[in-house]
């Protein structure tokens, strides 16, 4: 009976570790394709700005709000001018318009391709953007 035993016992250990592996496995490969929020984003923008779907800018977003046009709007929390703010946000709610809201207004503008790229592709000069809306991506 005791040789049975210790048999079985190294079966049964091999056969999850098995598993564990093909596990493992499976989740290595789904992690790949995990990104953070700031990456969809910025491919989002670069996508929306390859088929001329963004508004940058405080005039050209308010119009796009107001024509019902936005599927979403994002703006800088860094913004010079607390009413710029105020504005964009109650246009948003009133047009039932999502707002995702980012740190910076410098990076808001390298990401919708406001920026001067060197050889090296380093920014040289990258201009502020406090609001862009996102009309076709």
């Amino acid at each position: 009976t005791e040789p049975t035993t210790t048999t079985t016992e190294p079966t049964t250990t091999t056969t999850p570790n098995v598993e564990e592996t093909t596990v493992t496995t499976e989740e290595e490969k789904e992690k790949k394709p995990e990104i953070d929020f700031n990456t969809a984003l910025k491919q989002v923008l670069k996508v929306a700005l390859a088929h001329d779907g963004i508004a940058k800018g405080i005039r050209e977003c308010c119009r796009a709000i107001d024509k019902r046009q936005a599927q979403f709007c994002v703006l800088a929390e860094n913004t010079n001018e607390p009413k710029y703010i105020q504005l964009i946000t109650s246009l948003c709610a009133e047009a039932k318009v999502d707002l995702v809201k980012i740190s910076d207004n410098k990076t808001l503008g390298e990401w919708v391709g406001l920026a001067r790229y060197d050889r090296n592709m380093k920014p040289i000069k990258i201009i502020k953007c406090s609001c862009v809306v996102v009309r076709d991506f």
